[in-house]
């Protein structure tokens, strides 16, 4: 991705290296996240616990830290800005 920016906008003293902060790879068009449902007639819900894929999927890998609709199970465009802002939070904190 780095390569093909550079040698679309070298031209105009772009250079990845110095220009490129972060990389962003958005999917909202595309995406469908699963919402737990509360009147379902088997499943309980348990508020945020460890044991969800979406609780798992989120926590923070280093310096990468997921932000979207499914890291909050829940297809809303809020949820997707509420996971935002916490993963930027997350990458705030010093990580040993």
């Amino acid at each position: 991705m780095r390569e093909q920016l550079a040698s679309l906008l070298a031209d105009g003293g772009f250079d990845p290296a110095k220009d490129i902060v972060g990389i962003t790879v958005n999917r909202w068009a595309h995406g469908y996240a699963y919402d737990r449902c509360p009147h379902a007639l088997f499943e309980r819900l348990y508020d945020d616990e460890e044991r969800y894929p979406h609780m798992q999927a989120r926590k923070p890998f280093g310096r990468i830290s997921v932000a979207n609709a499914d890291s909050a199970a829940n297809a809303m465009l809020e949820s997707a800005v509420e996971q935002a802002y916490r993963a930027v939070n997350e990458l705030a904190v010093p990580h040993t």
